[in-house]
């Protein structure tokens, strides 16, 4: 979070100082975000003994923010958002085998993700609208909830926070004088999860991905 506070600072200092000439716009966006497949590592916590056994795991989930920023120049800007990288959950089953009788037993779990980050901008005109690439630093908390022993009666409950590199790209297109729309990649690079079913604060860095579309009012 501190690295951040500190690029953003930085980036509302260069706002304030070419305001005169700065295209300001704030705005919504959705799209998908797509988390890693553990599911490999989660079969390797399967319970000993079993006979059998499978995992599957959501691949991505819904995601949502908002965001805002300047060009301060035609080819220059910066850009502050905050991201609700949605939740993916998974699980693994084991089947014992106890003479004709078979038993399963599963284990489920849950990350979700949330992340603010800052930017800065880089265009050029094509065609009517500006595409574009950005880098900056993202401050994200994932929360990790799994559950597991018969009828998933133990739960255990995690938060591991992380700051690092987001990067990307996309294409923003002016509809109105006002309005303007964009699709956009995002890279957040090496993410911090807790470990699958690890309870000792050990963490394991992965990357998520966002592809979105959004609107903006400019001013």
């Amino acid at each position: 979070m501190k690295n951040v506070s500190v690029f953003a600072g930085v980036l509302l200092s260069g706002m304030a100082l070419n305001s005169h000439a700065a295209d300001f716009f704030v705005g919504v966006e959705a799209g998908v975000a797509m988390y890693p497949d553990i599911k490999d590592r989660a079969l390797q916590t399967s319970p000993p003994g079993a006979a059998s056994s499978t995992a599957r795991q959501d691949s991505s989930s819904a995601a949502y923010g908002i965001y805002g920023g300047a060009w301060l120049t035609e080819n220059f800007g910066i850009e502050l958002a905050y991201t609700d990288l949605g939740s993916v959950e998974g699980a693994v089953t084991g089947t014992f085998t106890f003479g004709p009788v078979g038993t399963t037993v599963s284990s489920t779990y849950k990350y979700a993700s949330t992340a603010l980050s800052a930017a800065a901008l880089g265009g050029v005109k094509l065609g009517a609208g500006t595409l574009y690439g950005k880098a900056g630093v993202y401050s994200a908390s994932v929360k990790n909830d799994t559950a597991t022993g018969p009828g998933g009666s133990v739960t255990h409950s995690t938060t591991t926070s992380s700051t690092g590199l987001v990067y990307g790209g996309g294409y923003s297109y002016p509809f109105t004088k006002h309005v303007a729309g964009r699709v956009e990649v995002s890279i957040y690079d090496s993410v911090k999860f807790q470990t699958l079913f690890a309870q000792d604060g050990t963490t394991t860095s992965e990357n998520i991905t966002k592809v979105s579309v959004g609107v903006a009012y400019t001013f």
